[in-house]
């Protein structure tokens, strides 16, 4: 019989891309545990040196990310009130954070396919959701700024 010889990456790339997607995903959320919370519900990031949100101080209105630093970092701490007070998707990005972690570590472990195991966990169409969901609730918080 005819055989299509396997054209798929290596068992080591497989491995390396998803232990280092399981790194950068159990960094973010160890670094979440590491950062305080900002009381005013957003600025957390500037703990890491970054700068404040020029968009917040320019328009003085939040940008589409504005306290999602803050919501992880009270999510590492249980604090449901809190993320969804700092930013309404910091509670299920964080899950998915989490979700992202375990998925990738037991990808590494049995070095699935890369664009297969993508395309089968549909992440273009998940990106698009978010990318919708955070502009969706972006324009609620600032209009409900403008309204109040």
């Amino acid at each position: 019989p005819l055989t299509v010889p396997d054209r798929s990456e290596p068992r080591w790339l497989r491995r390396s891309f998803w232990a280092v997607t399981c790194a950068g995903c159990l960094g973010v959320l160890l670094l979440a545990r590491l950062l305080t919370p900002d009381r005013l519900g957003f600025g957390t990031h500037t703990q890491l040196g970054l700068v404040p949100c020029a968009f917040l101080m320019v328009t003085t209105f939040p940008c589409p990310s504005c306290g999602l630093t803050t919501a992880f970092a009270h999510m590492a701490r249980l604090d449901f009130v809190a993320a969804e007070h700092a930013h309404a998707l910091g509670a299920p990005l964080y899950a998915l954070t989490v979700v992202a972690c375990v998925i990738s570590l037991l990808a590494c472990v049995r070095a699935w396919p890369i664009a297969d195991t993508l395309r089968g966990l549909r992440v273009t169409r998940l990106a698009v959701i978010i990318g919708a969901a955070v502009m969706l609730v972006w324009v609620v918080r600032v209009a409900t700024m403008i309204i109040v």
